[in-house]
């Protein structure tokens, strides 16, 4: 009987976590590269000259063309995170600037009846980021995976016979993230991660992150 009071009583005064399950804060910076494509966002007209052409605030046809049917995008991501009981929840946000070649992004287009040089010059998306997942500590190593719901601010300016267009649109998607972090210090961890996209712009995506850890 005194052996079985000494067992509940170490038990009783045992800690109830662990190092493995403790919770923690993150600031993460991550270098991101992602495959998109905006050829069914409401891109509407907002700004420009080429406003005053007719037909331009309705023309649909040059954004079912490069680059707006599909490349790459590269840039920065700066988030927030709390795990809780392995519980991941995140809040960031993300500017990703694509990438093409001049040659690809040129064409002649009938707008309202007249044949108009259309070209890009430029693309960008600024986004907010919402995530939910869990996280699983091996060891130094980290494995995690996350649903993510994004806000995309998307913004391109267009030049049409010489005058430029600016246009614009607001969507949401979701994506799935799943990555494995290592424990370099008590502070600090590098990882690895993949993205692919459910609904909306981004198709899939990779990034080196890089996480400031405290208690």
């Amino acid at each position: 009987m005194l052996f079985a009071w000494g067992v509940a009583a170490r038990a009783a005064t045992a800690p109830t976590s662990s190092p493995a399950s403790r919770d923690e804060f993150h600031f993460t910076i991550s270098m991101i590269g992602a495959s998109v494509s905006y050829w069914d966002t409401p891109l509407a007209f907002e700004s420009g000259s080429a406003g005053e052409l007719p037909g331009v605030k309705q023309m649909v046809e040059p954004f079912g063309a490069a680059p707006f049917s599909g490349l790459r995008a590269y840039g920065l991501r700066l988030e927030q995170r709390g795990i809780i009981h392995h519980v991941r929840l995140g809040l960031g946000g993300q500017i990703a600037f694509p990438r093409w070649r001049l040659a690809d992004v040129n064409g002649i287009y009938d707008v309202d009846g007249v044949a108009r040089h259309i070209s890009a010059t430029a693309v960008s998306s600024k986004d907010l980021r919402l995530s939910i997942g869990l996280d699983l500590p091996i060891g130094p190593v980290h494995l995690y995976g996350d649903v993510v719901g994004t806000l995309r601010f998307i913004s391109t300016r267009l030049l049409i016979d010489g005058d430029e267009a600016k246009f614009g649109a607001t969507s949401f998607g979701y994506s799935a993230e799943a990555g494995v972090a290592l424990s370099v210090s008590d502070g600090l961890r590098l990882g690895l991660q993949v993205e692919r996209g459910l609904v909306g712009e981004e198709a899939w995506g990779g990034s080196l992150v890089l996480a400031f850890v405290t208690d």
